[in-house]
């Protein structure tokens, strides 16, 4: 059996208010075209299809045109599960209409374990030759019941062992009703061990680490994650792997490779062979840093390498102490222009108390942060003790992750 893992597609995400549709379509496209080459019997998504939990309509024709492909596609089946950025509602509006044609969304876990066991088939009365275990996004208040007085840390212990408790059952339900064939788990949480880019803005519940890779039970033969952008496989579990973002979700990824895996499996117990396809850049971002005629001579050299490129690549530039002012910034946006890249923010860096340097924005627009980045910022002017920040970012994060999760009800229209 072999299929594509992927995830974190984010549909209808904007950079600094530039629309990533085109990025967008191209990469869908290369996902379309590549399990059509690899001749994969399935395609799994595990996780955050978009961006916010009411997306606009080009977003959702996005989506909505996608699984179209995918039905008529010579794929046998198809797995989405709904994370952490999408809404509940808007994720599986179409779920009965897809399922005739093999697409199978999850977008809220069941309490009956069975109900989420998507038993896989390469037709319709065909024998049953693998099962995915669906699991989406888990808010907290799914896998656990919070205690009266316990502390930040008694909570995310309880969380995780929520969590792994939830991957568990599902492993017994697996084989109960299906024995005998390969099983494969989804996830779309934040796993020990893994890398994520520093400051991404949407760790699961308050940064907890709460999957152990190792502690998952052996009968899943593959797991595919979804929620951190760096696609990867877990130290020591080979077969438990995030695919990470499929574009550069801002100038933080723009060192990250995207792509998809691409996972055989050939029987239940053995190993998965995954081989890392790794997709085309369609819009190349750029982060340059220096003084500013340092920084010119890198734009020059960079717009001349990407000048066919078939979009317009988007740069960030930081500036060094003393280079930063308006005239700087008005040069090295004129010449980008000129060799063909986009500058779309400046930050400046200067020298702290210390001695060393520190990169501090310009003038800062509220359209440029995140909710997260706002929130960690009041919470840092406030000066509170740890445990007490602990505890108001747990309760934060949770509210947030069910506004999003249930927000706009009209999505479901």
């Amino acid at each position: 059996m072999r299929f594509i893992h992927t995830a974190d597609w984010h549909l209808g995400q904007t950079l600094l208010g530039r629309s990533r549709r085109e990025e967008q379509v191209a990469a869908l496209d290369w996902l379309y075209e590549t399990a059509l080459a690899r001749e994969a019997d399935g395609m799994i998504v595990a996780g955050d299809v978009f961006d916010v939990a009411s997306p606009a309509e080009d977003a959702r024709k996005l989506y909505y045109d996608f699984l179209a492909r995918l039905g008529r596609s010579p794929l046998s089946w198809v797995v989405v599960v709904a994370g952490n950025h999408d809404s509940a509602r808007m994720l599986s509006n179409v779920e009965g209409f897809a399922r005739q044609f093999d697409i199978h969304i999850v977008a809220r876990p069941s309490e009956d374990c069975a109900e989420d066991l998507i038993p896989l088939r390469r037709s319709p009365r065909g024998e049953v030759e693998g099962v995915v275990a669906a699991v989406p996004f888990l808010q907290e208040a799914f896998v656990r019941r919070a205690r009266a007085g316990e502390s930040p840390a008694e909570a995310e212990e309880a969380l995780a062992a929520g969590v792994h408790a939830h991957f568990d059952r599902l492993d017994e339900a697996c084989a109960v009703a299906h024995p005998g064939v390969p099983r494969i788990a989804t996830g779309h949480l934040y796993a020990s061990g893994a890398s994520a880019r520093e400051g991404q803005d949407n760790i699961y519940v308050g940064n907890v680490r709460n999957l152990d890779a190792g502690r998952l039970p052996r009968g899943f033969d593959y797991v595919a994650l979804g929620h951190i952008h760096r696609p990867q496989c877990l130290r020591g579990a080979d077969h438990v792997r995030y695919s990470g973002s499929l574009i550069a979700l801002d100038f933080a990824e723009c060192r990250d490779e995207k792509g998809a895996w691409c996972v055989d499996l050939a029987g239940p117990g053995e190993a998965p062979a995954a081989e890392w396809v790794a997709s085309p850049t369609t819009r190349r971002l750029k982060q340059f840093g220096g003084e500013v005629d340092e920084v010119a001579a890198a734009i020059e050299a960079f717009g001349e390498r990407h000048r066919g490129d078939a979009l317009r690549p988007w740069a960030e530039v930081e500036l060094a102490a003393g280079f930063a002012d308006h005239k700087a910034r008005e040069r090295l946006r004129s010449l980008g222009e000129d060799c063909g890249v986009e500058i779309l923010k400046f930050t400046r860096r200067r020298s702290n108390a210390g001695g060393g340097a520190t990169a501090t924005p310009p003038p800062e627009r509220l359209d440029e942060l995140s909710v997260e980045e706002v929130f960690r910022r009041r919470i840092a002017a406030a000066e509170l003790d740890r445990e007490t920040a602990a505890r108001i970012d747990r309760l934060f994060r949770g509210a947030l992750d069910a506004a999003r999760v249930e927000q706009a009800p009209e999505a479901a229209a």
